[in-house]
């Protein structure tokens, strides 16, 4: 899965986007604020975990947001501009003293989450964030100061837990969230027990909402992408049971149906918003 934030892009005249071959970066994002409403753009779930920099010239700052479980406003403030990394479901299952299950829903000053090894580190990469209009060396920068918390070859990531968390997100999104639990044992050769364990606590979600969140960002970046898309051909191919949990399901996650999803998008050009540097994409 690459997960999306397409309100995002809706809250702002330019979302610039890059994917990079990092493999813990989805992508790195920049834009500016510009909702209506307080709280700023709506959050959708997508098991990710976001590093954002609020690039306020007088106070910037930098937090950890784990990934929401239904769809959320709150974290950003409309006018200011944001520079972002989003990292893949488990790439930070321990930060600091922090694990992944304590940022679920939840939003962190990322120098604190750091802990006292990463801060100063992360308190300078703000400041240099700040001061540095392109979007390119920003991002430069973020990998050159977050080298050793993006350290793919940390224990954390290679030992016998990490490997099997892996795993089990690449299975899930292979089959595009449609798979049970006693599929991943049989994959797997762990019991069911322990592949939830192990998966809680290195992404701070259960396999089920994993799979949840995978479905749905399959069914928006569809509905991104394509305007003419039958909303009952896309519930069947993104493992809805009919169209009613599909509607349901939207619902929670997108504060509104996938119709009138599908609506938005087409009436604020969605696509024409997406600047991808460095190469051309259709989603956010």
């Amino acid at each position: 899965m690459k997960p999306i934030q397409p309100f995002f892009v809706l809250d702002t005249r330019k979302y610039y986007k890059q994917i990079p071959a990092h493999p813990l970066v989805a992508h790195f994002y920049r834009f500016d604020d510009e909702a209506a409403a307080p709280g700023g753009a709506l959050t959708v779930p997508d098991g990710a975990t976001d590093l954002v920099f609020d690039l306020d010239p007088d106070a910037p700052t930098a937090a950890v947001c784990g990934t929401v479980t239904h769809g959320s406003h709150g974290f950003f403030r409309p006018g200011h501009t944001y520079f972002g990394a989003r990292l893949r479901p488990g790439a930070l299952s321990h930060l600091g003293g922090v694990k992944s299950a304590e940022l679920c829903g939840s939003v962190l000053p990322l120098d604190q989450a750091a802990g006292a090894a990463g801060a100063d580190s992360i308190r300078r990469l703000t400041e240099e964030l700040a001061a540095e209009p392109d979007f390119r060396r920003q991002i430069s920068l973020f990998l050159t100061e977050t080298a050793s918390l993006l350290d793919e070859s940390s224990e954390s990531r290679t030992g016998s837990a990490g490997t099997l968390a892996r795993q089990t997100v690449a299975l899930i999104d292979r089959t595009d969230g449609q798979i049970r639990l006693t599929d991943l044992e049989q994959e797997l050769h762990y019991s069911g027990r322990h592949i939830s364990r192990v998966f809680r606590d290195y992404t701070g979600i259960t396999v089920k909402e994993f799979c949840r969140f995978v479905r749905f960002q399959n069914a928006i970046r569809a509905l991104s992408r394509d305007k003419a898309v039958d909303a009952g051909t896309l519930a069947q191919d993104c493992g809805y049971y009919d169209q009613a949990h599909f509607h349901r399901e939207f619902r929670e996650f997108a504060s509104m149906t996938p119709a009138a999803c599908r609506r938005l998008f087409t009436a604020s050009r969605f696509t024409e918003r997406l600047v991808v540097v460095g190469g051309t994409c259709a989603h956010a």
